[in-house]
């Protein structure tokens, strides 16, 4: 066996030790189960050889090509911690001892972490994050939000946790949500059903509804991941929208972190020619720079054709929209 990464089909004996004292989400083998019912996904559970590191890798199947996302959807090891240039190598080495053949390893990079640049084709996106979570008032946002903040409260907003026979109204929203900004269907209702039930078994996940006239207004879910807490999805009822439901979610998800003692409040990524989403998260309070996300072929040549046919998928998804 290569000295480094070890890999286990079924989380070992340590992890769930492991994933309570970093506080992990993402790494757990229940949000791995999510994906796996939702997508047919296979995880890989991958510890170092002294077990001082640990993360989940997760692996889709593309038709008969399969690629491997690392800490999906963030980045990272359990905890959110970052990898060292010389761990990710001792990583692309050994995934020959993966039962799995995997054509393609996808690792998101933050620019927030210490992890310099990678010898490895990437592609950009803008990341935006709170930092100094503490230090971060609502009285301190500009007046124009402050005034849509204060425009939801007095429409009577009603926000609650969401239930899980809410799935199929979620995934219609985050279908509609998807349609108007162009975006990519990513997401199934398979997908909602399974993060809905997961979101009653665990405090690390949570999912809000903003209620106006008995109806589903927005939702937003959230997840932690060490002392970060990350905006997963947010949807929005365009009838709606007036009411600026989708601001009173973020606020409750922003204060919801601070309650619970995170540092870090992470808006996910932004496509680059998205500088109108990148400046609403800005008004904020966040800090945007530019993330990577790395594409490590495995298998050379497989790893081409799929790239190229993931980019052509993306391409047809955006002109039908």
């Amino acid at each position: 066996m290569i000295s480094g990464w070890n890999f286990f089909t079924k989380p070992p004996s340590e992890w769930l030790k492991i994933s309570r004292e970093r506080n992990s989400f993402f790494h757990m083998p229940a949000w791995q189960e999510v994906l796996t019912e939702a997508f047919g996904a296979r995880p890989y559970y991958v510890l170092y050889d002294d077990g001082t590191e640990a993360f989940t890798m997760t692996v889709f199947a593309k038709g008969p090509f399969r690629i491997a996302y690392v800490g999906f959807p963030a980045g990272g090891m359990a905890g959110f911690k970052s990898f060292t240039p010389s761990l990710i190598t001792k990583l692309h080495l050994n995934l020959t001892t993966v039962p799995l053949s995997v054509h393609l390893l996808r690792m998101t990079i933050s620019p927030f972490s210490e992890t310099t640049s990678l010898p490895y084709h990437s592609k950009e996106a803008w990341e935006t994050v709170i930092p100094n979570l503490k230090r971060w008032n609502e009285d301190d946002l500009s007046s124009s939000l402050r005034r849509n903040i204060r425009r939801a409260k007095k429409n009577n907003l009603n926000v609650i946790e969401s239930k899980p026979e809410y799935a199929e109204v979620l995934f219609k929203l985050y279908k509609g949500t998807m349609e108007r900004h162009r975006g990519i269907m990513r997401y199934n209702l398979q997908y909602f059903k399974s993060l809905l039930q997961l979101s009653l078994k665990t405090s690390a996940l949570k999912c809000w509804i903003a209620i106006k006239n008995g109806d589903i207004a927005a939702s937003l879910i959230a997840a932690s991941e060490g002392d970060t807490v990350f905006y997963m999805h947010g949807m929005l009822n365009w009838k709606y929208r007036q009411y600026m439901p989708s601001d009173l979610l973020l606020l409750t998800a922003i204060n919801w972190a601070k309650k619970n003692n995170a540092t870090v409040f992470n808006m996910m990524a932004s496509p680059l020619d998205q500088s109108n989403l990148v400046r609403y998260k800005e008004k904020w309070g966040g800090v945007t720079r530019r993330q990577n996300t790395y594409d490590i072929d495995v298998k050379p040549f497989p790893a081409w054709v799929l790239k190229k046919g993931m980019d052509l998928n993306n391409l047809w998804q955006k002109r039908w929209w």
